[in-house]
């Protein structure tokens, strides 16, 4: 199992450099590549009938029956031509740029041909894969991700020798097996690689993917439950009503629903692990206030770490406005802050003077000291990994740690993703918030626009103006230009004052200045990139414009969508596209028929998976090898159930070291003891 890729034979110290881009370097390593999906060998149809299933993969069983030819296009491609024929009929099969198969293939022999018939013109098949028999491992040939210098019939070639010489000891119970009608992990492995059904295919998936969510869910059980210490504030009955009279307070249902949850966490005694999860505009920010206050009433102090610099200050203004009148010390720590104010700020922080913080990254600095953190929120989850906020949270003892996001998943992914987490959703908006009105058009409608901006500023309103940051380098300081050649455009019509400009690299200070002149209502119209996506709250924003919509995941398009609507006005989004693909123009109109932000990022998820809609590596955990969270949500639940009811007899894993040697494993990155 542990032997090198290279025992095998054909695998030469080049070979095992091509298999390590895979990462892979033992047999035990091939054998875990699975397939990504089946070639089906045993779609055979005759030449006559292979009109009938254009764009389609299907199996020839045919004879070369003529002179094989060979012709050199413009470019110098080479073109071969192999004349076939059965009892119904003939054609010929095309190969580019294959100078061996002129003499692998022989006239008056039989081959199965398998590959996609052409759309259009003559029902050719253009580069099919041709064996001279169904291969050894049955009519289903799996297709595995590659790497170049290695092929699909050396990889299954290699996979089958590695079968030869491998057996995979079980690794879980009987009764779990049993339990939860799984087959032994040994079939599971033979039948991924060499099934000889489509029901050897789903039970072997089955098996593996159960066994992949449950190591999964018992390591996230196990960080949890590992981080169930005593609180560093417990907070009594009566501080949150002094909240609720200060500010006249009434939450919506959801929002106490939510509340109540955070409540009984803060009061138990043990430290809260808590994701918050809302809609945008939900009132997830509110809630989280009045739990920083509870903690700093009980004696602690709270610390609240934002994204991005304009989201850390957004939140600095409403947090210190929220606490001022219970006379609670505030302060904001950015990169941006100068150095003498930021020691001052650091001071105050460890000799507990000042009682809430809030910041970027740069609360994480190891000369940030605390004098008693009893509370950590993070904001926007996904833009965080793991380990910062649990880097965070190790600045005190205790530490309560809340989470907020605004991206609506399903329960069943959010509890697989955040599984070291407790979850609270709020559920419905808040009275007030107004339904928004989304179109879809093309550029063509560039002078509409225009006049539908006039109105909105003639009407008391402001505006967004989105250019998607396609041009905009990492490195560079440099504004993306189409935003500033929109900027331009905007100006010229609607004067120069009236018109601001903000993107990713923009200098915080000025990002700052910006935002804030648009806050006051001295800018009318904000251009921007995706910069104002994340919790921007300007209640008189009414009309939100996104140019290159098509560019924008859905979830992304919803996150923007959320900074109008939010005051008593009537509000818009304006969704501008020229794409002529039919999946893209699909794709907007759900978004501008749909306001339900979990029905969004369900369809997101579906279109895009979880590692495109967060963005690589976002939650810091394990990566899946054959799990889909989005596919799979009925197993997520079995296996969430299975590592419960594991962990409830054996909490340490302590009977069951080949679980705990694999979860470890795993979870590499964590101590699990």
């Amino acid at each position: 199992m542990d032997e090198s890729i290279k025992s095998l034979s054909g695998v030469g110290d080049t070979r095992a450099k091509y298999f390590e881009r895979l990462g892979i370097h033992t047999v035990s390593e091939l054998l875990r590549l699975y397939p990504r999906r089946y070639d089906d060998l045993g779609n055979i149809i005759d030449i006559a009938d292979a009109g009938a299933h254009r764009g389609e993969k299907v199996t020839m069983y045919a004879k070369v029956c003529g002179v094989i030819t060979e012709k050199r296009l413009s470019g110098g491609r080479l073109l071969t031509i192999v004349p076939v024929c059965d009892d119904s009929g003939a054609t010929s099969i095309s190969y580019f740029n294959n100078k061996f198969i002129k003499s692998s293939l022989k006239n008056g022999e039989r081959y199965l041909f398998y590959g996609k018939i052409a759309v259009s013109g003559t029902p050719v098949i253009y580069n099919p894969e041709h064996y001279r028999r169904l291969p050894e491992n049955g009519r289903l040939l799996p297709v595995y991700p590659l790497t170049s210098g290695i092929s699909q019939s050396f990889m299954r070639k290699t996979a089958l020798l590695a079968l030869d010489r491998t057996h995979f000891a079980e690794t879980l119970p009987p009764e779990i097996i049993s339990d939860y009608g799984l087959i032994s992990l040994d079939k599971s492995i033979r039948k991924i690689h060499t099934p000889q059904s489509t029901s050897d295919i789903a039970a072997a998936k089955y098996r593996l993917i159960f066994e992949e969510l449950l190591y999964f869910s018992l390591g996230l059980q196990i960080m949890k439950n590992r981080e169930r210490t005593p609180a560093a504030a417990v907070i009594p009955q009566s501080i949150p009503e002094e909240f609720l009279k200060a500010h006249s307070f009434l939450p919506t249902d959801a929002q106490n629903r939510a509340l109540q949850e955070i409540y009984r966490d803060l009061q138990s005694g043990y430290s809260m692990h808590r994701l918050l999860q809302g809609d945008v505009g939900s009132g997830k920010t509110l809630v989280a206030g009045q739990c920083a206050f509870a903690v700093i009433r009980a004696g602690a102090q709270a610390a609240v770490m934002a994204p991005t610099e304009v989201l850390a200050n957004q939140h600095f203004h409403y947090f210190k406005k929220m606490m001022a009148p219970l006379g609670i010390t505030c302060a904001l720590l950015t990169s941006s802050v100068g150095a003498a104010q930021k020691r001052e700020i650091k001071n105050l922080l460890k000799s507990g003077k000042i009682q809430l913080v809030i910041g970027t990254h740069a609360v994480l600095q190891k000369d940030v000291v605390f004098a008693n953190l009893g509370l950590v929120i993070t904001d926007e989850q996904h833009r965080f990994g793991v380990m910062q906020r649990t880097e965070l949270a190790q600045k005190g003892r205790g530490v309560h740690i809340l989470v907020m996001s605004a991206t609506p998943i399903p329960r069943t992914l959010a509890l697989m993703l955040w599984g070291d987490l407790d979850l609270s959703v709020i559920d419905a908006l808040p009275d007030g918030r107004q339904q928004i009105k989304t179109y879809l058009v093309n550029s063509a409608y560039n002078a509409r626009i225009m006049k539908f901006i006039e109105r909105n500023i003639s009407d008391g309103g402001q505006v967004y103006y989105v250019c998607p940051a396609v041009e905009e380098d990492a490195e560079s300081e440099t504004c993306p230009a189409a935003a500033k050649t929109k900027k331009d455009e905007l100006a010229a019509v609607f004067g120069k004052d009236s018109v601001g400009l903000v993107y990713g690299k923009m200098r915080g200070a000025d990002k700052d200045r910006v935002m804030q002149l648009f806050y006051d209502g001295k800018i009318k119209v904000l251009v921007s990139t995706t910069v104002i996506e994340v919790g921007v709250n300007v209640p008189n924003a009414t009309l939100m414009i996104i140019d290159g919509a098509d560019r924008f995941g859905l979830s992304q398009l919803h996150q923007l969508r959320g900074r109008v609507g939010r005051g008593s006005r009537a509000s818009f989004c304006v969704l501008i596209s020229d794409s002529d693909s039919d999946a893209a123009v699909q794709r907007l109109d759900f978004f501008a028929k749909t306001t339900d932000g979990f029905e969004i990022a369900k369809k997101d998820l579906s279109l895009r998976g979880p590692g495109n809609f967060f963005g690589a590596q976002q939650h810091g955990l394990p990566q899946m090898r054959i799990a889909d969270l989005t596919e799979d949500s009925e197993t997520v639940c079995r296996a969430t159930e299975c590592a419960k009811r594991l962990l409830a007899d054996d909490p340490g894993l302590e009977n069951h070291p080949e679980i705990k040697s694999n979860v470890t494993r795993l979870f590499e990155i964590y101590s699990l003891d």
